[in-house]
């Protein structure tokens, strides 16, 4: 059964993906992102479910033609903790690909002050991705299935809060 943590974090996980301007959605018309966990096969689902109860779906891809080709079909991130996994799975749940994404580093490497300023803003918050310049920390947050952008200084000052359009 689906879990409503699922069903909203993956809500606002697409809305943020659409717009990430991913080249691989873009240039394959037979991959897509789903656009609703609904969609999903149910065993899929169950097998992220499996292996990361506590995690918050953030991203779904849809690659039609990857089991042609030895790849995934469905590609999954999930936030567990203050951690991102990649998971890649067959429509029937198998999972081929359980591995830790590159965002889990610069989520790591944030200031105390940046997350508290973050937690601070959203007391739900799932932080899904980070990075910085000049100082300036950007922060991807999704809260109440809603994807958000903070700007924090590394003191912990919010500079700005923007709410990803879909």
């Amino acid at each position: 059964m689906t879990t409503t943590k699922f069903r909203l974090a993956y809500i606002v996980l697409l809305a943020s993906c659409m717009n990430s301007g991913l080249a691989t959605a873009a240039q394959f018309d037979h991959a897509k992102h789903i656009d609703t966990v609904s969609m999903l096969p149910a065993a899929v689902l169950t097998a992220v479910e499996s292996a990361h109860p506590e995690g918050v779906i953030v991203h779904v891809y849809h690659d039609q033609h990857g089991p042609r080709y030895g790849r995934s079909e469905y590609y999954v991130n999930i936030v567990s903790g203050e951690q991102v996994h990649n998971m890649g799975l067959t429509a029937a749940g198998v999972v081929l690909k359980d591995s830790l994404d590159n965002r889990t580093e610069r989520i790591a490497q944030l200031p105390d002050a940046v997350r508290a300023a973050a937690r601070a803003v959203f007391t739900d918050a799932v932080i899904f991705g980070a990075g910085s310049r000049n100082n300036i920390f950007q922060v991807n947050v999704l809260a109440d299935g809603l994807p958000y952008d903070l700007e924090v200084t590394r003191s912990g000052e919010v500079l700005s809060k923007k709410r990803k359009q879909g």
